[in-house]
Order: structure tokens, then sequence, then C-alpha cells
């Protein structure tokens, strides 16, 4: 088996979650629970090159792979709306079944935690970004959403914002998760209400083009469709037409 086959970094990545229970994210624990898994530590930087980060984005991916099969599993998830499938795939994700506040809460301890190299610190926000956009990026295609340029962005821009304000209620949770499932309902009225106003401003913004194309058409052109002459577009003008030629 090759030292950083999957095997390998799921039976670490569930050691580190038992150690990360009682003291979060941390190299040293990453080296114990490399231990524990009965692996030599001197492999961790095969196995992990980039420490805790690369863990965090490992643990990411296998949580994305579940969330797919949640997903494929419901014979309903289909025939839902995209606003609905996105609500569906956020409490799946933060539920006990993937999720657990207290795990939830040291990964956001640990991308806050400040360090005391500079290029440590960019390459932590730099993971954390990441994490965030493939978590965002993955509910889409789930969703199969066919959006393109601009609102390809926005929209995963947007999610993942959302999904960082309910990390962070979700971290907070103690007996139940009502706070998460309201905080979810209320981003995700949001994001349908905005989608709503950015529909309502492109047709009134498409209407207003028409009304001007259609305006200039008829300065320019007759009722041939021949293009007049400088004198006859002149007289077309608004006000110009009060003139006398």
């Amino acid at each position: 088996m090759l030292l950083d086959s999957t095997q390998n970094k799921q039976k670490i990545l569930a050691e580190a979650l038992k150690i990360a229970h009682q003291s979060g994210f941390s190299q040293e624990n990453l080296a114990l629970a490399c231990v524990n898994s009965q692996i030599d530590a001197k492999y961790l930087s095969i196995i992990f090159s980039g420490g805790v980060d690369d863990l965090l984005q490992f643990m990411q991916e296998q949580q994305m792979l579940e969330i797919q099969t949640i997903a494929s599993a419901n014979e309903l998830f289909d025939g839902l709306k995209i606003s609905e499938k996105i609500s569906f795939l956020l409490e799946q994700y933060f539920s006990y079944q993937l999720n657990q506040p207290i795990i939830v809460k040291h990964i956001l301890q640990y991308f806050s935690k400040n360090c005391n190299f500079g290029q440590q610190e960019v390459n932590k926000k730099i993971t954390s970004l990441k994490i965030l956009a493939n978590i965002s990026d993955g509910f889409w295609k789930i969703a199969k959403d066919q959006s393109t340029d601009f609102s390809y962005y926005t929209k995963r821009t947007t999610l993942a914002l959302v999904i960082a304000k309910v990390a962070m209620v979700f971290a907070n949770e103690v007996a139940d998760l009502n706070c998460t499932q309201t905080e979810i309902a209320k981003q995700i009225n949001r994001i349908v209400l905005f989608a709503k106003y950015k529909y309502q401003t492109k047709q009134q913004t498409k209407h207003i083009l028409q009304n001007l194309q259609d305006s200039l058409k008829e300065v320019v052109f007759d009722d041939k469709q021949q293009i007049k002459t400088p004198k006859e577009i002149l007289k077309s003008l608004p006000f110009i037409r009060l003139w006398n030629f």
C-alpha cells in the first residue's frame, strides 16, 4: 500500500478527529494521530505534506463525497428547486451525521489563530478560502446548476459566505440544531430574494435597452429600412423635428 493512499489518510483523519474533540487541530496532534494509526510519524510529510492544512482539505473532500451519496440516495432531490437543493445540502452538511459542532469550532479556531510565521499565516488563509470555495462549488455541482460566466462566480461566492456564516452558528450549538436550521432558512431566503431582485433588474435593463434600440432604428432608418440622409436623421431627433428645414 502506498504511504499516501486514501486508506492511510482516512485512518489518520479518524484518529485526528478523536484528538480534536479534546485539544483541537495542531501539527503535534496530527503527528500523534499518525502514531495512533500505527504509521511512523516520519512519513507524515509524505502523507500530508501541508500538515494540518492538507488534513482539513482531505476531510472536506471526503465530506463532499458523502454529501453526493446522500443527495443521490434521496429520490426527491432531483425534483427540488435549486434553492431547496442548496438548503437540503446545507442541512445535511451541518448535521451530526456529517459534522460535529465541536470539530467545526476547532477548525474555525485553527484558521483564526495567528501564526508566528508570515508565510504560514498566508497559507492558512488561502487554505480556508479554498475549502469554502470547494464546498460551495461542490454544492452547486450536486444541485446541477447550469449557470455560466458572471452568474457562475457570483453564486459560488455568495454561497461560500453563507457556508461561513452557518458554520459559525453551528459551531456554537449545544443540544440541538435549531439555531443552525434557522440560520440556513434565513440565508436561503436572502439568496432567493437577491436572485429575484437580480432577475427583475436584468429584465428592466433589457426592456430599457430594447426601447433605446427601437428608438435608434426609428431615427436612423426609414419605413423601407433604408438609412436616412443626415437631414432626415436630424428631423427625426426629439425637439429637432420642431424646427423647420
